[in-house]
């Protein structure tokens, strides 16, 4: 195996920017999974009742983006922060304005988001390397993450699509809701995070993570309501699953053959 070469020592930073770092992740945290409600999304997938009931794959969705794939790392960040976990909240935001600017809805908070993250990048402790590369790209992980690409594009392009040919009476196309929109989200952030996790930057196991779980999550909700509006259906929802599971599994066994012996 290719020795890879030791990085340069970088400064160390100062302690008012190491504390604005903490304060500003720790806040985008509970900012995107409580104030936006993700986690409030997560509960509602369980216990909708009524005219809610419609609703309940997209509140998964929406936990699932706002919860596993944008406030945990942004709380991670907070306690360890990584190259990793940085790009992968850039890149899920990224995700989120690509997909409004596509169905051409625009809101507030579509502005106010890329610049909070863009102020927490300036601040991280480990700036200087936020562009650089990774330990080096996992095949593997790539084929998986190459895998999941076309499929997850197809169904971005489809809900946008229904988001732009929906009447404004639909439930589902808001605002405020935007549903369809948080599903093609969704799934752009997941294989973009899946790309992230295979190029293998300081860190890369919370994105392995994190896109495994959020899709896991996702394909066990379209094999529980396999007619809901957006759902994968069972046989692509099983699909999902065991795509989730197997990132986790495969990006495990990468780092245990790279671990120290």
């Amino acid at each position: 195996m290719t020795a890879i070469p030791a990085r340069p020592a970088l400064a160390p930073i100062s302690r008012p920017r190491r504390i604005a770092f903490v304060v500003l992740a720790s806040l985008l945290a509970v900012f995107t999974g409580v104030v936006m409600g993700g986690m409030a999304a997560f509960v509602a997938t369980f216990t909708a009742t009524g005219v809610d009931v419609i609703h309940q794959i997209h509140y998964l969705h929406w936990a699932a983006f706002m919860v596993v794939l944008t406030a945990v790392p942004l709380a991670v960040s907070a306690v360890r922060p990584t190259v990793a976990a940085a790009q992968q909240v850039a890149i899920v935001i990224a995700s989120f304005v690509v997909a409004a600017a596509a169905a051409r809805m625009f809101d507030p908070i579509l502005v106010v988001l890329p610049v909070l993250i863009g102020l927490l990048l300036s601040l991280h402790p480990d700036r200087e390397r936020l562009s650089g590369r990774g330990a080096g790209f996992s095949p593997s992980l790539g084929v998986l993450a190459a895998a999941v690409s076309v499929p997850a594009l197809w169904y971005a392009w489809s809900e946008i699509q229904v988001h732009l040919a929906a009447p404004l009476s639909d439930p589902h196309r808001g605002p405020p809701e935007a549903h369809y929109v948080s599903g093609a989200a969704l799934l752009l952030a997941i294989a973009a995070v899946a790309w992230l996790a295979s190029a293998r930057t300081t860190g890369w196991r919370l994105p392995a993570w994190c896109t495994g779980l959020a899709m896991a999550m996702t394909g066990a909700a379209s094999m529980w309501l396999p007619g809901w509006v957006s759902s994968f259906d069972r046989v692509w929802g099983t699909a999902a699953l065991v795509w989730g599971i197997a990132f986790i599994a495969v990006a495990e066994g990468v780092a245990r053959r790279e671990a120290p012996r």
